[in-house]
């Protein structure tokens, strides 16, 4: 009988709790900007020397604050930059609970909606993706259509883990990792077709409280973890239906938008999870040994921002080296990266409450020259 795993859940919940407990009890306190991440230098063994994380002439955070005068937490336009969708963060009153708020806008509708969620633990990519100049789906689960004013249920079975959005000449498709007796992933046509699985693996009942990130590539290969005997493991889904494991002992994968790199959750004996990046066209790893945090890969896939409680530190995964440490005066939720550029909100919380949302952006064309 399989061995049930905790090692993934229980090292997931402790990076949770760690992180809000820092925001609970240092937010609005003067406190130490931890030391950034080391990468390993894979040919000499060493680690390089970081980047200041403050502006050595004022000691204050490198970046240009965004002006604010609400909690919206991020807003993300339609391709023909017509519709937006923005999402704010709000405490209900029945049960002090956190939840975000969504309105959709466009010339032709309007859409509102609630959900719940902790903004600290999600990223634009897993709330938004825009389908075309006026449809987008919502967290995976809904096809909103602005112009027509309507929304379409997602029709999938079980507890919904993540999702992902592929688009290509043939279809366009949601892909959405689900959890009931067997971990499933589903591919939802979002034009015509019927849904149907491409891939399922019967689950014995301990690991009921699995989590999991689906990601998908441009060659048509999506990324997700596994339960693999008493442990979990990250299994590519090529398009021709064929699998196989391309890490072990890793959980949330998340692929580069060009297909180069996957960067994953390396678990440990003991302790918290460390993050490393594979080099999918050599299997070489390039980096490993990161501390843990939420990631985010800029749009050209060369940087990979690793945002943690109190700061974001910005890896050049080709120089396999920090590009630079921001340190942050509230929890990071990043918003844009270009490449060139990072933008991101920073939630302030007093008291268990979202005070506060302040968006910044931080220049780093010149870094690394």
């Amino acid at each position: 009988m399989d061995v049930p795993s905790r090692e993934a859940r229980v090292a997931r919940v402790k990076v949770m709790a760690v992180w809000i407990l820092l925001v609970l009890f240092l937010s609005g306190c003067s406190r130490a900007v931890p030391s950034p991440p080391v990468a390993t230098d894979p040919g000499a063994g060493t680690a390089p020397a970081p980047p200041a994380a403050t502006d050595p002439g004022t000691g204050t955070p490198p970046s240009s604050p965004v002006a604010s005068d609400d909690l919206t937490v991020f807003e993300t336009r339609s391709p023909d930059g017509q519709s937006v969708v923005k999402v704010v963060v709000e405490r209900l009153e029945e049960d002090n609970s956190l939840s975000l708020k969504v309105q959709a806008t466009s010339a032709a509708a309007v859409w509102d909606h609630e959900d719940y969620a902790d903004p600290w633990t999600s990223s634009p990519e897993d709330l938004v993706a825009w389908v075309s100049d006026s449809e987008f789906i919502w967290g995976g689960r809904m096809l909103v259509d602005l112009k027509q004013g309507a929304q379409t249920d997602l029709p999938t079975r079980g507890t919904l883990l993540s999702w992902t959005f592929m688009k290509s000449e043939e279809t366009v498709e949601a892909l959405v990792l689900t959890q009931g007796g067997a971990l499933e992933v589903w591919a939802i046509p979002l034009r015509t077709g019927q849904p149907r699985v491409v891939y399922t693996k019967k689950l014995h009942t301990v690991f009921g409280e699995i989590d999991g990130r689906i990601s998908a590539a441009p060659d048509g290969s999506v990324y997700f973890e596994v339960p693999e005997s008493n442990t979990v493991s990250v299994v590519r889904l090529k398009a021709d239906g064929s699998t196989s494991v391309v890490k072990d002992r890793a959980a949330n994968p998340l692929a580069s938008p060009d297909g180069s790199y996957l960067a994953y959750h390396q678990l440990q004996d003991a302790g918290l999870p460390t993050i490393g990046v594979l080099d999918l066209g050599t299997s070489n790893e390039v980096l490993t040994g990161l501390p843990s945090g939420i990631l985010t890969w800029s749009d050209d896939s060369n940087l990979l921002a690793i945002s943690g409680p109190v700061n974001i530190v910005v890896v050049d995964v080709a120089k396999s080296s920090i590009l630079k440490a921001i340190a942050c005066q509230g929890q990071p939720v990043l918003t844009g990266f270009d490449g060139n550029r990072l933008s991101y909100a920073e939630l302030t919380v007093a008291g268990g409450e979202v005070k506060k949302v302040d968006r910044r952006r931080v220049d780093l064309s010149e870094e690394g020259k």
